[in-house]
């Protein structure tokens, strides 16, 4: 069955290296010139709804053109986003000091409270870190 009835949210089919190919090119200013770099990568916080310079500890999430931005814990900040239609799911985070991204796919939408893609996502980080317990 074509998604393409849902425009950007289904009409581009990717698997995850292409995804991860095209995040790496815009989050590295590859892609527009650099004013409309800067002005897709501009963040707006979520907490206040004012343009914020970068995420903080005090204000640790804000939202650019399209785009995450957040600092979790122990991961510090990092660009993210996550995309889905009728149970397709694409998330991925790049973790800017490591140059690290790391993006996931799957097929499955399960009920919030078993939803561990997020956390597949620390796990994965931790793998790649050396942390791994």
């Amino acid at each position: 069955m074509s998604t393409s009835w849902a425009q950007a949210a289904g009409g581009a089919i990717a698997d995850a290296r292409d995804v991860d190919r095209w995040m790496r090119a815009v989050l590295k200013g590859r892609v527009v010139p650099p004013k409309q770099q800067a002005e897709w990568m501009a963040l707006v916080s979520i907490r206040t709804g004012e343009p914020i310079a970068d995420v903080t500890a005090d204000d640790p999430r804000g939202f650019s053109l399209g785009l995450g931005k957040a600092v979790l814990g122990s991961f510090g900040a990092h660009w993210f986003y996550q995309g889905e239609t009728l149970g397709y799911r694409t998330l991925y985070v790049w973790f800017e000091k490591e140059e690290l991204m790391i993006t996931l796919q799957t097929n499955s939408q399960p009920a919030a409270e078993a939803d561990k893609l997020h956390d597949l996502v620390g796990v994965i980080y931790d793998i790649v870190r050396g942390d791994a317990k």
